[in-house]
């Protein structure tokens, strides 16, 4: 695969990349060290990495929302509660955004509030690497 012909979509991008893996073992046999073949791969690890941060985004709201701290969710993703809370809120202003404009879609105000009521919740935590928890205010 060249660096242009990378999937758009996650699944897609994750296939080719698994069918590269296997590829490379044969690549790397034959001493072949193609610069288009590697670059083809680091762009697949880059769709990939791309979309699942976003992913990882929507998992740390959902875990707030099972009950975990935002530190624990912080940990879990190996950076700090400033780093989680700041990528959250990034998130979580966008789909709100989505749901004043199309109505069904996006994050609820009352979502919203949960959410932020777990992040906010006891005092500033520090997480992998620390620093403080600074979320906003819960009110638009």
């Amino acid at each position: 695969m060249r660096p242009g012909d990378v999937p758009a979509g996650l699944r897609e991008a994750i296939d080719a990349y698994y069918a590269g893996v296997l590829q490379s073992v044969a690549v790397e046999l034959a001493g072949a060290d193609d610069a288009g073949y590697w670059l083809g791969q680091v762009a697949l690890e880059s769709v990939i990495a791309q979309r699942m941060a976003a992913r990882a985004v929507v998992s740390i709201h959902r875990a707030l929302l099972a009950g975990a701290t935002l530190a624990q969710a912080a940990d879990a993703a190996g950076m700090t509660c400033a780093e989680a809370a700041g990528r959250w809120r990034s998130w979580a202003d966008g789909q709100r955004q989505l749901r004043r404009q199309v109505p069904g879609l996006g994050l609820s105000e009352r979502e919203y509030l949960r959410a932020v009521a777990a992040v906010c919740a006891g005092p500033p935590e520090t997480g992998h690497a620390g620093g403080e928890t600074q979320i906003g205010s819960p009110h638009p």
